[in-house]
């Protein structure tokens, strides 16, 4: 089941979900609509055979932040960023429009990845001791996550395993553990090698004498200049430096008296020191040019007595230093990184904990090429390198140039954190104005500019090539968040960019912030990042978003609704303030009340405002109370704003309240009708909730019976129920507004056409209303006269009206569209919470209904969550999403099921609650706080992203050498592992010849032992190689030829010469073998502490 849920979220890029397979009592057919025609003559309408082929419901990607990121790793060979989610999703970020992501089989956290060289594969860890090996492309060759072998590490709790890393020659890895011993395993996980890399092995080979345990491994290292040394680090401070070619110890570091346990170490650039960081703040610098002797100095970059663990360090140059926490603990309350670069030391305070850091080296150029690789861009002016950490937070992602003291951040085109405010509202758009999109993009690039000021305007993440260009619609996705901010997203393609953001919070007076100000660059700590969770005032709360031609329209929860006009310079905006009272002022005194819930205040009705959108009209409803629908009409300048009170109608020519109506009954007792604020009253609410439903299921258990017409309240499902939302009770007379549209003029009744707006309610009812616009000269002087229209339109008591439209014959009108006035072929769409239906809009009677039902026991939780109107083909329908997680899809005005497919998960009710559709068939839910899910149901709307990501291997070079003096047997045996290239192509390694061809009789014996395969180390097969030398057999020999520079002693370049040597030529050479780094000379100890011979050491 867990398996299935996940997958519903979407896992890959061209994968649909499964259908429910765990819903063995709910039959799929049983919730299919039911069309019930009236004997009239249905309007001609094409066959449903031959539009159905238009609506394909898609999967395209996913927009914003992984949810709870656990790891980030870099593939330096082919410019990927992947990421690991403590949910079990695999991402892979490349250059803009370059997105993969996938899901593992089960829930688990994804501990870390390592992408391989030698192919296009890339291998994952998860807390539950699984290794993935993940393909990055498929049967077909195109780039997608496939995997390809799942490998259970065997052993108990000693081989849980803690880090990996990758064998210079890609054929293998090596797996620390809990236990302390480091393993090489197939990176096909076809074996493991018996022969590991262990603190014992160790010990026994250079004679060392120490601790016995020296805890897990928590850091496997490979040298960035030498990639044959790698660095294993120990819990309790001992470290090694092992040949990972031959699989040999060349030394080991005694834990520094006083300081710490390990956590973690990072090499420096040109490979001659490491550091080392522990959990009571110290860093220790290793200086290991001579292995003979040495040297370890340790530093606290801060005074105090206690001093943060540090996690993560990374030591990217020769006078710079990057590290999370090692500052006193009453210093920073959070968490933290330092950048030390010489005598500089800068903190910077940190929104969230740290999951990972990497250190990219990139050219900076003077040149501007926006948000893509300089790859298909002009030459730059100049060049210089520059260093960008990327800063993988729980919450956000941190792009920052390593640029003392100023440390300026590069706008990202992707990995935006969309909740650094929780979302409260979403409003979504397709081909939006031209004039409009153009204010969004210079306005908002002034915004970006002010804040992303790095120097490098290249993007480093540019792995993968388009093979195509990508959509130029104009799609723009609006967000309200919980501190009163709206913010514009650029949808067009797979990277999501923010445009604009509005911060309405300017305009209010609210309650003094006690957070500390913004730091300036020069001091040491400061803060840094944009998540914030936190909340100034409820009443700023975007609970409406609507945008209608060029003109914006926001709802808060405090009552207020803002009206923005475009205007690209920054100016003095004078606010026009309208109260609209929704009650009576004797039921507003029974419903006061506390007086921090009242109605906030504007702080001037004369504000200065940045080029952007600015407000014109505020308009308070008054009793205070979240807006819960809004509509506007532009070219009539009306709009209607309402509430779970009722609704309003303004004038914006004039400024003046047109109409209020209530629906809201006073005789109600006030706990019925909103939300309890006191701990004391909500607690007793709960109390109350939680009797009265062990009451219900005791009367149902007694009675399975339920008289018709009854339902259960919906404030008992408070998993859908957004935090501080106010849900209405079916049980209850009051009844609030849910949906307000404008339509076009219209005849309802008699021979005139009015303009119309219909507002639907919580419990059913349907509200018309003709409204009469005076001539445009006199539209000044005289007032706007609206008439309700005594007609029943409304539907199904207890289930609220989701959406309200006019048909026209079998086109949807806009309210700016007039349609064949007074034509029988007009109908008035109604979409409830669990039906639809289509009434014909003079009569009133009903023509078409569609019911969605299901079987009995689920029948009191079944019921729609949304619906859309469609316009796809040319032919209006309406898309319809069910509790269980379907898409329906009915053509009108008959309501022929048309279509049919499984979309959100069904315990997501969050997500289906937020599901938005386009006319045009775009689809965005919330799939979690932090991002979105996007599908397509019509092929206009639909991303055709084809790329491509590099598969050649990356050569293996070592250009460095290091001397290592060593006997003449030691010498002889250590050469015949060596071939050309610095390759091993031991046959036994991986179970291919050199050719990569295997023998039908090998093939056979290795079919046979499939489940014996053990990887052979180095030394094992030297030993395999002489023994049958013994034999009679005559192995091949290797001799090098090293051109050295006397002056400063480094060997430039090593040569591999394959030929056969005689005893002569064995005996003349010196005792000199080439293994890598910088030049050492390695204790005597590598051999005379063990005189075995290699086949005894192998066995």
């Amino acid at each position: 089941m867990i398996s299935w849920l996940r997958h519903a979220f979407g896992g890959g890029s061209h994968s649909d979900p499964p259908p429910i397979p765990d819903r063995a009592p709910v039959k799929p057919t049983a919730a299919t609509p039911v069309a019930k025609p009236a004997p009239e003559k249905r309007v001609d309408t094409p066959t449903t055979e031959n539009i159905q082929d238009r609506f394909i419901l898609k999967k395209q990607c996913s927009h914003g932040f992984p949810l709870a990121p656990s790891c980030m790793t870099f593939d330096n060979f082919r410019k990927l960023l992947f990421i690991g989610t403590a949910t079990g999703e695999l991402r892979v970020y490349g250059r803009p429009g370059v997105e993969m992501s996938q899901l593992h089989d089960e829930v688990t956290r994804v501990v870390q990845i390592l992408p391989l060289d030698t192919e296009p594969s890339v291998i994952t860890l998860c807390s539950d001791n699984v290794l993935y090996k993940w393909s990055m492309l498929d049967e077909q060759g195109n780039p997608q996550l496939q995997v390809q072998r799942v490998y259970q590490f065997p052993g108990g709790l000693a081989k849980a395993i803690t880090v990996m890393a990758l064998c210079p020659t890609g054929e293998c890895i090596f797996v620390g553990t809990l236990g302390g011993v480091t393993y090489p395993l197939d990176i096909s996980f076809d074996g493991m090698s018996p022969e590991v890399l262990s603190w014992a092995r160790a010990r026994h080979i250079l004679g060392y004498e120490g601790e016995e345990v020296p805890g897990e491994v928590r850091a496997l290292e490979i040298n960035p200049t030498s990639p044959e040394q790698l660095l294993v680090g120990y819990e309790h401070g001992y470290l090694e430096l092992w040949d990972s070619l031959k699989w040999l110890p060349l030394h080991i570091f005694s834990a520094v008296e006083g300081v710490g346990d390990f956590t973690g170490a990072s090499w420096h650039p040109t490979g001659h020191s490491f550091c080392t960081c522990h959990v009571d703040g110290t860093i220790a610098f290793w200086d290991c040019t001579d292995l003979n002797q040495p040297t370890v100095e340790t530093k606290k970059h801060y005074e105090g007595e206690h001093f943060q663990e540090i996690h993560h360090v990374l030591w990217p140059g020769d006078n710079m230093l990057v590290f999370s926490g090692g500052i006193p603990v009453d210093m920073v309350d959070g968490d933290n990184i330092t950048v030390v670069d010489g005598q500089d030391v800068v903190t910077l305070q940190l929104t969230s904990a740290v999951r990972a850091m990497h250190v990219l080296e990139v050219a900076q150029s003077d040149m501007d090429s926006g948000m893509v690789d300089a790859a298909g861009s002009a030459e730059p002016l100049s060049t210089t390198m520059g260093k960008i950490l990327l800063l993988l937070l729980e919450h956000e992602a941190l792009f920052i140039e390593l640029r003392l003291p100023d440390l300026p951040q590069l706008k990202p085109p992707y990995l935006y954190s969309v909740h650094n405010s929780p979302v409260k509202a979403v409003d979504l758009y397709n081909k939006v104005q031209p004039d409009v999109w153009a204010l969004l993009q210079t306005t908002g690039a002034l915004q970006n500019n002010s804040f992303y000021r790095a120097s490098n305007k290249v993007w480093p993440i540019d792995g993968g090539k388009l093979l195509i260009k990508e959509a130029t619609s104009y799609d723009v996705l609006i967000t309200g968040h919980e501190d009163g901010s709206i913010k514009f997203w650029d949808i067009r393609s797979v990277s999501m960019c923010p445009m604009l953001a509005i911060c309405s919070s300017e305009y209010f007076e609210q309650f003094e912030d006690i957070r500390s100000p913004s730091p300036t660059p020069q001091q040491i700590i400061r803060s840094i990042g944009l998540w914030d969770p936190r909340a100034d005032d409820d009443r700023l709360i975007v609970t409406c978003i609507r945008l209608v031609g060029s003109q914006l329209l926001v709802g808060f929860q405090g009552g207020q609704s803002l009206m923005f006009k475009p205007n690209n310079q920054s100016a003095t905006c004078s606010v026009a303030i309208i109260d609209a009272p929704l009650m009576s002022a004797e039921d507003q005194r029974k419903t006061a009340r506390r007086k921090w819930e009242g109605p906030i205040m504007l702080k001037s009705d004369k504000m200065d405002c940045s080029p952007g959108y600015q407000p014109e009209l505020l308009v308070q409803l008054m009793p205070p109370s979240q807006v819960t629908a809004l509509a506007s009409a532009p070219e009539l300048n009306l709009i209607a704003i309402g509430s779970n009170y009722g609704f309003a109608l303004i004038d914006s020519v004039q400024n003046q309240l047109i109409m209020a109506h209530s629906t809201f009954d006073a005789s109600m007792p006030e706990a019925n009708y909103h939300r309890l604020q006191s701990i004391r009253k909500s607690f007793r609410q709960s109390m109350r909730r939680f009797n009265l439903s062990r009451s219900m299921r005791a009367s149902q258990s007694v009675s399975r019976s339920v008289r018709p017409g009854q339902e259960r309240s919906r404030s008992f499902r408070g998993v859908g129920a957004a935090a501080g939302a106010i849900q209405p009770d079916a049980g209850l007379k009051r009844d609030g507004v849910r949906s307000l549209n404008f339509t076009p003029p219209i005849c309802l009744s008699g021979t005139q056409t009015h303009y119309t707006l219909w507002a639907g309610t919580h419990l059913g009812s349907v509200l018309p209303f003709n409204i009469e616009v005076p001539n445009p000269s006199q539209r000044h002087e005289k007032p706007v006269n609206v008439h309700p229209v005594l007609k029943d339109y409304s539907k199904r008591k207890n289930f609220g009206v989701l959406f309200l439209g006019v048909l026209d014959g079998c086109h949807l009108l806009e309210w700016t569209e007039r349609g064949n006035v007074g034509s029988r072929g007009q109908y008035l769409v109604v979409c409830t919470e669990d039906q639809v239906k289509v009434d014909a809009l003079q009569s009133g009677k009903r023509k078409y209904k569609a019911r969605f039902k299901h079987s009995a026991h689920l029948e009191n939780d079944y019921r729609l969550m949304s619906a859309n109107f469609l316009k796809v083909g040319g032919m209006a329908s309406v898309m319809c999403l069910d509790s269980l997680g379907y898409v329906h899809v009915l053509s009108l005005p008959d309501l022929k099921p048309i279509y049919k497919k499984f979309c959100v998960d069904p315990t997501d009710v969050a997500g289906q609650r937020s599901l938005l559709c386009t006319t045009l068939g775009l689809i965005m839910y919330l799939r979690s706080p932090s991002e979105f899910g996007r599908y397509s149901i019509g092929e206009e709307t639909s991303l055709d992203v084809q790329f491509s990501i590099p598969t050649k291997r990356k050569p293996l070079t070592f250009k460095q050498s290091v001397v290592v003096t060593m006997s003449p047997e030691t010498k002889s045996e250590v050469k015949n592992e060596l071939v050309t290239d610095h390759k091993i192509e031991d046959s036994k390694l991986t179970g291919k010849s050199k050719d990569d061809s295997i023998s039908t009789d090998e093939q056979t014996a290795l079919e046979d032992d499939a489940s014996g395969k053990q990887l052979i180390s180095p030394v094992a097969a030297i030993a395999e190689d002489e023994k049958d030398n013994v034999q009679g057999s005559t192995p091949q020999d290797v001799t090098m030829a090293t051109s050295q520079d006397q002056s400063d002693k480094t060997v430039e370049e090593v040569k591999v010469v394959v030929h056969k040597l005689s005893e002569e030529d064995r005996a003349s050479d010196e005792n000199l073998v080439t293994i890598s780094g910088s030049p050492v000379t390695s204790p005597q100890s590598v051999t005379s502490q063990d005189s075995r011979s290699f086949e005894e050491r192998a066995l």
